[in-house]
C-alpha cells in the first residue's frame, strides 16, 4: 500500500469517527440503555439484543 493509500483511509477513518453511528458510539448507547433500566426490570429480549448489538459493532459475535 502506498503513503497516499494510507492517508486517504486515516483520512476516512478520522472523518467517520465523528458519525453518530460509528462504532466507538456502541458503547455510550449500550451503557445508557442498562443505566436508564437499572430499576426498571428485566426484559430478557431487549437486552440481550441491545448487548449482542454491542458485540457485533465491534465484532465479538460470531457464530460458532
Amino acid at each position: 500500500m502506498k503513503q497516499n493509500d494510507i492517508k486517504i483511509q486515516i483520512d476516512k477513518f478520522e472523518k467517520n469517527k465523528t458519525s453518530s453511528h460509528h462504532r466507538y458510539y456502541s458503547f455510550d448507547f449500550c451503557y445508557n440503555y442498562f443505566y436508564k433500566k437499572q430499576n426498571s426490570g428485566i426484559d430478557l429480549e431487549k437486552d440481550c439484543l441491545q448487548l449482542g448489538y454491542y458485540l457485533a459493532s465491534w465484532g465479538m459475535l460470531r457464530g460458532s
